[in-house]
């Protein structure tokens, strides 16, 4: 379906939402954009409560994040979303949020499927794709979140264990909890002296209740680190993540 706006919420960022330093944590942005593309699909006929009917789910594979500026506590921010024509399974969505004064202050794009809820196989189903308001020929970012490859880097560091609070109403870990364990596993003192800039995120496997994983980094460049959130009982990557970080003066 083809609109010609995005769909725009206002929010105003509450005490809870920021960091020590008054700003927006990423934690609560993505949480943000999660809520915000929720909101649109259901406007649109294909939201949760839609595709539960269906025995499925809207599933987060890829995300790309440049951000300008972080908001700060009590700033009114405007998050805009809309959809775009995808190939095959991939809904394709994107994002801008802009302050009071209309400056854009993060763009990103993302890639979403369809799963199932018993198999959690992709699920083809037009009548929902269709229902996704798309704005032809706009892009946050003009390429799609890239492909992180697998780290090569060995298994190192503390297990941690899949808390019940990590799970989300689709059984599995909140696609935002795994951005959570990494920024909690980097060292202080360089989050300190680093704001983050740019994240992509690959989600490969689900991680569910009873798992238990591992926070593996490895700095490819300065500022920029590759992380694998892989399962400690196998190795496996249940997430690959790229950020690229700004020392702060």
């Amino acid at each position: 379906m083809l609109v010609s706006d995005p769909f725009i919420q206002q929010f105003t960022i509450p005490s809870y939402q920021v960091d020590r330093y008054k700003r927006l944590t990423v934690s609560y942005l993505l949480n943000l954009m999660q809520e915000v593309a929720w909101q649109h699909s259901t406007s649109c006929g294909a939201g949760w409560q839609d595709l539960k009917k269906e025995n499925c789910f809207w599933a987060l594979t890829k995300m790309h994040i440049r951000i300008h500026r972080m908001p700060e506590w009590l700033e009114t921010i405007d998050l805009h979303t809309w959809g775009k024509p995808g190939p095959f399974v991939v809904q394709p969505r994107d994002f801008e949020m802009y302050d009071a004064d209309g400056n854009l202050l993060m763009q990103a794009t993302s890639d979403w499927v369809i799963l199932d809820f018993t198999t959690f196989r992709p699920q083809r189903l037009e009548h929902f794709n269709d229902k996704i308001a798309c704005v032809a020929g706009k892009h946050a970012l003009e390429t799609p979140a890239p492909k992180i490859l697998p780290m090569k880097k060995a298994d190192e560091g503390p297990v941690h264990a899949v808390l019940f609070s990590d799970i989300d109403v689709n059984q599995h870990v909140n696609n935002v909890k795994y951005v959570q364990w990494m920024l909690d596993n980097l060292p202080v003192g360089f989050q300190e002296q680093h704001t983050l800039k740019d994240l992509v995120i690959n989600f490969v496997t689900q991680a569910k209740l009873g798992d238990s994983y591992r926070v593996v980094y490895d700095e490819t460049a300065p500022g920029t680190l590759e992380t694998a959130i892989r399962s400690a009982a196998d190795g496996h990557d249940y997430c690959r993540l790229r950020t690229v970080w700004e020392k702060v003066n």
